[in-house]
């Protein structure tokens, strides 16, 4: 129930969630899941696994995950239907690595703490991107979205998932790809529309810029938007202009302002 703090925390070591996260899952009604040994989730057709995350790495990936998560409006988070969030780490999916999971089926993400520690504009992405597959899993668009796929040139291919894309670089920010962010976006409809959605966030400098050059890429932007409003009436225009960059609608694009998008 929205408003009571759910907080699970696996019997162990008694590692418990920094504040941080024990406030969202008050705010946002979630449970906040610190494993104290082994996580494993087995899900239909595939397995989630993880360690615990050092308390360090958990402390200060806390700070950047409970920012950039409170952007979004608790109506939003409420209608994607996340009920439990698992922070850990050596997170992966299928023996594959990653950096987070959203699990459909369970109603759940899993977030890395570790991954990217680096580099906090990675990691915030990861926070954005990975949400967003939920979302669009809510909206039954995830993978088969024709009507996004006709916004490209036609005779482009989206190729065979993010799964199969370990290109080093992949994830990078360019502009040499028509109608893209970064080459991971071609990988598949699904890994597009959750680039553009985090980087929108995270990188709208860059965005703004691309799009007032880039046909394809403006429409994409107003599909997206158009889609979020629609999907909760608190992810229009009241959603970006309090995201930094963004001003409310008054231009053709009714997203971007001239403010130079500050990065971490």
């Amino acid at each position: 129930m929205l408003g009571t703090l759910a907080v699970l925390v696996a019997t162990g070591i008694g590692q418990t969630p920094p504040s941080p996260l024990s406030e969202l899952g008050a705010q946002y009604g979630f449970q906040v899941e610190v494993p104290t040994s082994t996580v494993s989730w087995q899900g239909q057709g595939y397995t989630v696994r993880g360690e615990p995350a050092p308390q360090d790495a958990l402390d200060k990936y806390a700070q950047l995950f409970a920012k950039e998560w409170k952007l979004y409006p608790v109506s939003f988070v409420k209608k994607t239907k996340v009920s439990k969030i698992t922070f850990c780490i050596s997170l992966s999916l299928n023996n594959q690595f990653r950096a987070a999971v959203p699990s459909y089926d369970a109603d759940r993400m899993f977030y890395d703490t570790a991954a990217g520690a680096y580099n906090s504009n990675y990691q915030r992405n990861v926070v954005h991107h990975e949400y967003f597959h939920m979302v669009d899993q809510r909206e039954k668009r995830l993978y088969t979205d024709p009507e996004w796929a006709a916004l490209n040139p036609p005779d482009f291919k989206y190729g065979s998932g993010g799964a199969q894309m370990r290109t080093s670089g992949a994830g990078s920010l360019t502009d040499k790809i028509p109608g893209f962010l970064t080459l991971y976006g071609t990988s598949g409809v699904e890994e597009d529309k959750a680039e553009l959605f985090a980087h929108m966030i995270v990188d709208g400098e860059f965005v703004a810029n691309r799009a007032k050059v880039d046909p394809v890429l403006e429409k994409k932007i107003q599909m997206l938007k158009k889609r979020l409003s629609e999907f909760d009436s608190s992810m229009g225009d009241t959603f970006w202009k309090n995201i930094p960059g963004w001003k409310p609608a008054d231009d053709k694009l009714s997203i971007f302002g001239s403010a130079k998008f500050s990065k971490n």
